[in-house]
Formats: C-alpha cells, sequence, structure tokens
C-alpha cells in the first residue's frame, strides 16, 4: 500500500497551511510584523529587570 500524503495542506475551516514534515503535518505560522513601540520609564525597567533575570533557555 502506497499512499502519498500531500506536501502540503490548507485546512478549509480556519484557514492554516501546513506542510509535511516525516508522517505529521506541522503548521505555516508566522509573527505578523510588529511596529515600534516607545516604552515609558517603568516599560523600559521592566525591560532591564526580565534581560537581567529571566533568562530565556531554548
Amino acid at each position: 500500500m502506497n499512499n502519498k500524503l500531500p506536501k502540503t495542506k490548507i485546512d478549509e475551516r480556519t484557514g492554516i497551511e501546513y506542510h509535511l514534515e516525516g508522517d505529521y503535518y506541522i503548521p505555516h505560522l508566522a509573527m505578523p510584523k510588529q511596529e515600534n513601540i516607545t516604552l515609558n520609564k517603568y516599560g523600559r525597567m521592566r525591560l532591564n529587570y526580565l534581560k537581567e533575570h529571566k533568562r530565556l533557555n531554548i
């Protein structure tokens, strides 16, 4: 039984496009372009705190 799966698939209900990786379909997700924001004093303090104390381990 040689069933070939399509390389890409679009979910009709959600409109999300998927691509085939091995036996699994992985969604094509992209973050929208984010505009520059202006941080006030407390926003900058929070950002500095997160950069210093909340290291992201990936």
